[in-house]
């Protein structure tokens, strides 16, 4: 049984009523970020999605849909208020579809390998349709803009609802590069 819901009931009651908190972040930086979410998806959206897609989503992310049809998180914003960068988008199902064709545009003839589910920084996170068909539960990628490089060792070892969960606990930090920053080569980066 996805945690999904727990997860993300919990940090929406860490928010003020605008949707709004502080945090801190690297190196004892406070951070005023903001939160958006969109309505639930019902389930024929997501049945109509994956009919027409003809690709059948992991449960998680289909709990998370459930909840949230795409949302953004962890949006930094300075003293006056004005969008300074960071933070998770989560697309909506009729944004995948267009970020999808989008980055099939400019290889018409080849289907992409991943489903563009949303932005984090500055890559993009995305489902692995290999690993996704061979049912392996660790489907999940986060990679810079596709590009003719890019392989499936883009691969962060993680699940939706588990990525989200500790993207939350982190506070919108990259936790998935956080074994490469070691105390030899932090200061030097």
């Amino acid at each position: 049984m996805p945690f999904i819901n727990q997860t993300l009931t919990s940090f929406k009651n860490r928010l003020d009523e605008d949707l709004r908190m502080i945090i801190l972040g690297p190196e004892g930086e406070n951070s005023n970020i903001v939160c958006s979410f969109n309505n639930p998806a019902t389930k024929e959206q997501i049945e109509e999605f994956e009919k027409k897609t003809e690709w059948i989503l992991p449960e998680d992310y289909k709990a998370f849909l459930f909840i949230h049809n795409g949302c953004m998180l962890f949006e930094h914003k300075d003293e006056d208020g004005d969008n300074v960068g960071g933070g998770l988008w989560l697309h909506s199902l009729e944004e995948i579809e267009s970020a999808y064709k989008d980055m099939q545009a400019d290889e018409p003839d080849n289907p992409l390998p991943f489903i563009p589910i949303g932005s984090v920084l500055d890559g993009t996170l995305a489902i692995s349709i290999k690993k996704l068909n061979a049912k392996e539960p660790n489907y999940l990628l986060n990679f810079d803009i596709p590009s003719e490089e890019f392989s499936e060792d883009e691969d962060i070892q993680l699940n939706f609802e588990l990525f989200l969960d500790r993207y939350i606990i982190s506070q919108g930090n990259d936790f998935w590069n956080w074994t490469t920053y070691t105390a030899e080569n932090y200061y030097k980066l």
